[in-house]
C-alpha cells in the first residue's frame, strides 16, 4: 500500500508506483486539479484507500467552490469545445483563477490556456484505461 508523505515544508511526495502509473514525471506542474478528476484517474488505476489518500492530500491545499458564474463560464465551454461538463469545469475554474491547466487528457489539447502532454501510454503505443 502506498502513502504520501507531507515534508516539513509542507511538500508532497508522491510514492513512485502513483508517479508510474499516471505518468507524471519531475518537473510537472500541477496547477489546477479536480477532486473528481484525481479520485476517478488514481481509482482506476489503483485502490480506492489510494485515491482516498490522493484526495486527502488535495484538499490541504484550496479547494475552489463551484459558483454560479463558473457554472455559466463551464457550460459555453462545453458548447464552444463540445466537452463533457466535468472537464469544461475544470477549464473554467483554471480561466476564473487565472492559472494554467496542464493535463494528459485529448479533450483539452490546442486549447487556449491548456499545457497538454501526452500521456506515457499514449507515446508508446499502448492503451489508457478510462
Amino acid at each position: 500500500m502506498d502513502s504520501v508523505t507531507v515534508s516539513p515544508r509542507y511538500q508532497i511526495v508522491i510514492p513512485k508506483a502513483v508517479r508510474e502509473r499516471t505518468g507524471l514525471r519531475p518537473g510537472e506542474k500541477l496547477q489546477v486539479l479536480c477532486l473528481y478528476e484525481v479520485f476517478r484517474k488514481v481509482h482506476s488505476v489503483g485502490s480506492e484507500a489510494e485515491a482516498l489518500r490522493a484526495v486527502a492530500q488535495m484538499r490541504q491545499g484550496r479547494v475552489v467552490p463551484l459558483t454560479e458564474d463558473l457554472a455559466l463560464s463551464a457550460a459555453l465551454i462545453s458548447l464552444r469545445h463540445g466537452i463533457p461538463m466535468a472537464a469544461s469545469m475544470i477549464l473554467a475554474t483554471a480561466r476564473a483563477h487565472d492559472a494554467v491547466l496542464w493535463t494528459q487528457d485529448d479533450r483539452f489539447r490546442d486549447l487556449p490556456g491548456v499545457e497538454y502532454r501526452e500521456a506515457a501510454s499514449r507515446r508508446s503505443g499502448g492503451r489508457e484505461k478510462r
